[in-house]
Formats: structure tokens, C-alpha cells, sequence
């Protein structure tokens, strides 16, 4: 295949930086053509919601020459719902009123004020009932995200969950195999995105309000120092027990922060744990900008005796020496880009 002059771009609107990357096919394989990571946060100059400014998103744009380019997004996981519907064998035209009966009910409004979809799930009981996964989310969400990306020259073509484009990657990297179970969790500034996947399904979802985001306010207020120095801390400590070595008040406020975090996940997968007896949990996956912490992932495999892995968001996709992305800035970008590379991949499958 000769490469496009304007793929699809896969753009992550997350709460602190936008990631956005596009992808080519040459044969077989998959070539980073181009990305952009923008971190607001540490840009003081810029408003706390500038990742949803269309004025920022179009200067990514323009500086990489995407404009007119299609575009596909994600929305937080908090702004859909989600249910699993059980009906009888029936024609597709009946399934069809069915599911939007059953979006409307749990909605409280009429199906029009509502973007949907739904897939059929595999029947591990044989049982003839047939199970499907709805999502749905209000209207008004998905042309909220229509205009950022109209308004930043772009031509919008799909419109995801942040947990489904990860699991689009993680499915793409070969991470996740039909034959698994596994939980994935996305740890983000403002708040942390629980998944539980099932046979390549995503059958569940959580979230919680309290990101990595959450420790740094903690300390530029307990500190009085900015964002960047708070970062700077957050990012230099390693969580790694020292036996008889007293925590300086950085350290401790930092150390309380992560148990936390690590209490809220350990409680949300536990309560998948329970909820989901038949399907037996192989790995979690930790994703997002808060993944690569030091020590993070031995202290959640230690405390949920499953295995934690660090998935990279570009191992089957072709790196060009030439292509001017520093190595070890996209080695480290790897587990924060799921999102964008999954959506960035429909413009390739």
C-alpha cells in the first residue's frame, strides 16, 4: 500500500495533555508517521482546560500539517453507560427495538437523545438466551467532541471510550489474546479507568475520581511550590520501601498519595474479582501517564497476587531512526499513547 497523504489521526483530549499520532501502512507493517504529546500542566501560560481548546488542538494540527485530515477521538469512560442486555433469540430488526427500549429505560429520555452501540457477547453457558454489551452516552457528549474537532480543521470520523481504544491497542500489540481474562488500568491526571476484559471484550467498566493528578495538588499546597516542582517530586521517588530510613514531609505526603490509589484499585478489582467468579483474572494491565511510576506495578501484583504489566502502545508499530522522535521520549510514551494508537489504527486496519 503507498502511504496517504492524510491519514487518520487518533487524538487523546485527556485532561492534562493531548496525544495525537498517525499511523501508515507499508505491506505489512504498521510505521509511525506522526506524533504530538502536548502537556498543559506544565505549561503556566495555559488554561486549566486548554486540552479541550480548539484554538490549542489546532496549532498541534497545523504544526503537523494536519488540517483537513480525518480524526477520530475518545471520551472519558464516565461519559457513557453501560449494561448487559439478555433477550431471546429474535430477528435483528426486534433486537434492534429491544436494546433501544432498554437504553431509553435506563436513560430517562427518548432513544433520539442518545448515541448507541452494541455487540453480541460469547455464550460460555450455551444457553439460548443471547447476551449483548450496550453503550450509549447522551448526544450532546459526542457533538461536543464533533466541534473541538471541527474547529480545529479536522473531519471527524469515530468517536470512542478511552477504555475501547486502549483495548483496540492492547488487542493490536498482541497483549491481549481471546483466550484471557484481564483487567486494564488507565492511570490519568483527573482520574483512573477500570476495565475488565473478557474474550476481547470489554465487559465492565469503572471509574474513579481520584488520578495521579490528585497527589501533586496535595503538594503544592502542603509545599507551597508550583505544578512542575510537584511533578518534578512525584516523578524523582520511587516507591520502594526503605527499612529504618524516616520519610522526609515530601516523601510522606507522596507515599500517602500512591496508598491511596493503590486502596481504590485494589477495591475495584477485587469487587471484579467477586462479581465475575467465572472468569478467572490473568494479568492487569497498567496504561496511562501515571503507569510508569517506580515500584507501582510490584506493589499492586503484590497486593492482588495477579501479574501487573507495563503494555508499550507502539511494540508492533515500525520506528524509523530518521523519523526525528527521540527514542527514549517515545520508550517512555509507550504506555500513554493506547488510546491515540487505538484510535489512530482505524485509519490502517
Amino acid at each position: 500500500m503507498i502511504f496517504r497523504k492524510k491519514p487518520l489521526i487518533g487524538i487523546d483530549l485527556g485532561s492534562r495533555k493531548i496525544k495525537a499520532i498517525s499511523l501508515q501502512k507499508n505491506g505489512e507493517e504498521i510505521i509511525l508517521s506522526s506524533l504530538s504529546l502536548y502537556d498543559s500542566k506544565l505549561d503556566s501560560t495555559t488554561p486549566v482546560n486548554s486540552t479541550k481548546d480548539p484554538a490549542i488542538l489546532g496549532a498541534i494540527i497545523e504544526s503537523n500539517a494536519w488540517e483537513g485530515a480525518k480524526a477520530a477521538t475518545a471520551m472519558e469512560d464516565s461519559d457513557f453507560q453501560q449494561m448487559i442486555v439478555e433477550l431471546p433469540p429474535m430477528s435483528e430488526e426486534e433486537t434492534l427495538t429491544a436494546i433501544q427500549g432498554k437504553v431509553e429505560s435506563k436513560g430517562g429520555m427518548e432513544i433520539e437523545n442518545f448515541c448507541y452501540d452494541y455487540l453480541q457477547l460469547f455464550n460460555r453457558k450455551n444457553e439460548p438466551e443471547v447476551n449483548f454489551l450496550v453503550y450509549f452516552t447522551k448526544s450532546e457528549n459526542v457533538k461536543n467532541c464533533v466541534n473541538i474537532l471541527e474547529s480545529a480543521h479536522l473531519t471527524p470520523v469515530a468517536i470512542n471510550s478511552n477504555l475501547n481504544a486502549i483495548l483496540d491497542s492492547l488487542l493490536f500489540n498482541g497483549y491481549v489474546t481471546e483466550n484471557d481474562n484481564n483487567v486494564v488500568v488507565d492511570i490519568g491526571e483527573s482520574h483512573i479507568s477500570i476495565g475488565l476484559i473478557s474474550r476481547s471484550d470489554l465487559i465492565h467498566t469503572n471509574c474513579l475520581r481520584n488520578g495521579s493528578g490528585e497527589i501533586n495538588q496535595v503538594l503544592q499546597k502542603g509545599l507551597q511550590i508550583s505544578y512542575k516542582e510537584a511533578e518534578d517530586l512525584k516523578r524523582s521517588y520511587a516507591l520502594e520501601k526503605q527499612e529504618g530510613v524516616q520519610a522526609d514531609p515530601s516523601q510522606q505526603l507522596i507515599e500517602d498519595g500512591y496508598s491511596k490509589m493503590v486502596v481504590t484499585i485494589h477495591d475495584s478489582i477485587t469487587y471484579l474479582k467477586a462479581a465475575y467468579k467465572d472468569q478467572v483474572i490473568h494479568n492487569i494491565f497498567l496504561v496511562g501517564g501515571g503507569a510508569n511510576k517506580t515500584g507501582l506495578a510490584e506493589i499492586l501484583e503484590e497486593s492482588l497476587n495477579i501479574p501487573v504489566l507495563i503494555p508499550n502502545a507502539l511494540k508492533n508499530i515500525q520506528l524509523f531512526a530518521h523519523s526525528g522522535h527521540n527514542p527514549e521520549t517515545l520508550a517512555q510514551s509507550g504506555p500513554e499513547l493506547h488510546c491515540a494508537v487505538g484510535l489512530a489504527l482505524r485509519g490502517v486496519a
